[in-house]
């Protein structure tokens, strides 16, 4: 009769355990990122706050700082425990971490849609502007966006261009780089035509990331389920050979 021996397979799973390791390496980079673009936010409107810069825009600034930072911390921990989970493939942690992933995946999708519907709409009015239509901007708005696009003025000839004093983020800014005469007012385009470049890098870059993202996290998912014990995991193998006693021939005795 044969002897057997239970064992795991653990030597089977040992991609699933070091892709899920690498994806939550770059999960957690991907979090302090966002937690400190977050953070970045909130500063800036917390210094803009008492501009002219509208009240609600000013709340709709820090409410995304806000959930960017809670996105970033939710990721962060979500990261370690399935770095944890793919080390010793508990399930209480694997099985969690699955479900959170899932959640982030579905959030992630309809936030991303949601993003790039939205500024596709901005890029198609921005795109439609006209020279009374910037008029119309204040001062503020104006060095706003001569400030984020690097523009001076409507058009190439910089008609409608803002030169007075910085209005927008002024902690970082001494003097307008829009003033005459200025290296930025000289050699600078229009910002009807840079920020419709803007808008097109934009939701190049935007595009890209949110497709990588979801790719990391739906491999992230499949790597955790493949790293989970399971019950095909044991098998057995012959480790020896016995006979019993009462099957020996007995020595005849004569």
């Amino acid at each position: 009769m044969y002897e057997y021996h239970q064992f795991r397979h653990e030597s089977k799973k040992w991609f699933s355990r070091v892709y899920l390791l690498f994806i939550n390496a770059i999960l957690f980079a991907l979090a302090v990122f966002v937690m400190i673009a977050g953070w970045a936010v909130i500063k800036l409107a917390n210094d803009n706050s008492n501009n002219v810069l509208a009240e609600n825009v000013v709340g709709t600034a820090k409410g995304t700082g806000i959930a960017m930072m809670t996105v970033g911390s939710i990721i962060i921990v979500s990261s370690l425990v399935g770095s944890i989970g793919g080390c010793t493939r508990d399930n209480k942690m694997l099985k969690p971490y699955i479900a959170i992933m899932g959640l982030l995946f579905i959030t992630v999708l309809a936030g991303g849609i949601y993003f790039l519907v939205r500024l596709t709409a901005d890029s198609k009015k921005w795109n439609q502007l006209g020279l009374n239509d910037w008029n119309a901007f204040t001062d503020y708005q104006k060095d706003m966006y001569q400030t984020s696009y690097g523009c001076c003025g409507f058009n190439d000839d910089h008609t409608g261009n803002y030169a007075g004093a910085p209005l927008f983020d002024v902690t970082g800014r001494t003097s307008n780089n829009c003033a005459a005469g200025s290296t930025t007012f000289t050699s600078s385009y229009g910002c009807s035509a840079t920020g419709n470049a803007w808008y097109r890098v934009w939701l190049i870059i935007s595009g890209s990331i949110f497709a990588g993202l979801l790719l990391v996290l739906l491999t992230g998912i499949g790597a955790a389920d493949q790293a989970k014990r399971r019950a095909s995991d044991v098998g057995y193998q012959v480790t020896g050979m016995y006979q019993p006693v009462d099957n020996i021939p007995m020595t005849p005795k004569y």
